[in-house]
């Protein structure tokens, strides 16, 4: 049985280890001077720089006993200096590298994410940002919120991180428009969705079992399936039919 349930909120510093069932390892620093090992599959997709919560337990048969086996985990804003100026400074942010995030963060310590938010122009006052650079920040910033709350909006209907990023580059601003009222589109637009990921994302938002766009996606899913994979250039409408409905069921 888990033991030693355990919550730790702090930055990822790196990534130990990805694998291609999405099991992540990452280091996580609660601290400037501490270090906790986390790892999971509800890790997947994680950047360094991104601040996160987790909860999980330390498995006294492992045999690596300080690692926290994460169950929950949460894309958080940071909140101190420290989390803030390893946020800023991980690349995440367009035109704001670890030299600048320094300055930034040096001149506006904690309320740094609340001018970049609210009063932008007040970055004037940091040296080496000019209005060239600001505009860079300001549109970097928009950018980067509106990916966080699309993935937030995804990850609640059963998209991971990898995905939800695909979806939103392909998108851009339309994505949970698309997403709630037309989300078997992805499959046509989105490299890597077929149709039983979409179908899922569509029952998760309340698309009903019995929409004619599912039924569409369904028999364009069955075509595509018989060309691709058996080489058909055709099929009975009997055929065609069955397979669909199996699909659907």
């Amino acid at each position: 049985m888990p033991d030693d349930i355990r919550t730790v909120e702090g930055v990822v510093r790196r990534l130990v280890h990805v694998g291609v069932d999405g099991y992540t390892v990452a280091v996580v620093a609660p601290s400037a001077e501490e270090e906790v090992k986390v790892a999971g599959t509800v890790l997947r997709g994680l950047q360094p720089g991104e601040t996160i919560r987790v909860s999980g337990h330390h498995d006294r048969r492992s045999t690596v006993r300080d690692t926290v086996r994460v169950v929950e985990c949460e894309r958080v804003l940071p909140a101190t200096v420290h989390a803030i100026k390893a946020y800023l400074g991980s690349g995440l942010v367009a035109g704001i590298g670890r030299k600048l995030a320094d300055a930034i963060v040096g001149h506006f310590a904690e309320a740094t994410l609340e001018v970049i938010e609210h009063r932008p122009r007040e970055l004037l006052g940091v040296h080496l940002i000019g209005e060239g650079r600001l505009a860079t920040i300001v549109a970097g910033w928009a950018e980067h919120r509106a990916l966080r709350e699309v993935m937030i909006f995804l990850q609640g209907v059963g998209v991971s991180p990898s995905l939800a990023v695909k979806i939103h580059k392909r998108l851009g601003a339309d994505t949970q428009d698309v997403v709630r009222t037309a989300p078997y589109r992805l499959v046509e637009e989105v490299h890597g969705i077929g149709f039983l990921n979409a179908d899922k994302i569509a029952l998760a938002v309340g698309i009903p079992m019995q929409s004619p766009d599912r039924m569409k996606a369904a028999l364009l899913h069955v075509l595509d399936e018989a060309q691709s994979k058996a080489g058909h250039c055709f099929l009975s409408v009997p055929a065609l039919l069955r397979a669909a409905t199996a699909l659907v069921a």
